[in-house]
């Protein structure tokens, strides 16, 4: 078992990296969509999921940058949002900001973990919500 799930970990990505990036974009302007955004919001918000999907790609190939990759990404997205707002070339503001970032919550584990709380799972329900949280923490 535990050489599967090293060859599991070796295995190349099953989405290359123009896909990966990709799937970031549409995934940021739909939670952009949420917000009720200006055209404005949306093109920033695609292009920030652009480049926060193409950071999270490069981290996952070295795991000491995971850790610091939520706090680079805030720091990034927030200076070309500023550059972008200080030389006139947009007027985009928070929402453009937040759906990018977003995508770093733990949200799906933390749902998970009540739900099977609540399902009467205690082990696994109380792990998931557990590592959600320190996650969400860390972060």
């Amino acid at each position: 078992g535990s050489r599967q799930i090293l060859r599991i970990v070796d295995r190349a990505p099953r989405f290359r990296l123009g896909v990966t990036i990709l799937g970031h974009l549409v995934l940021n302007v739909g939670i952009c969509l949420i917000l009720q955004p200006t055209l404005d919001d949306l093109v920033v918000a695609a292009g920030f999921g652009a480049l926060v999907g193409l950071l999270k790609s490069l981290g996952a190939r070295w795991t000491g940058t995971q850790m610091i990759m939520p706090v680079a990404a805030a720091f990034l997205v927030a200076v070309v949002t500023f550059v972008l707002s200080e030389q006139g070339w947009t007027d985009a503001d928070v929402r453009s900001m937040v759906a990018p970032l977003v995508t770093f919550l733990p949200g799906a584990a933390l749902t998970m973990g009540v739900v099977e709380l609540s399902a009467g799972a205690m082990v696994t329900g109380a792990s998931r919500l557990v590592s959600g949280v320190v996650q969400l923490l860390l972060r």
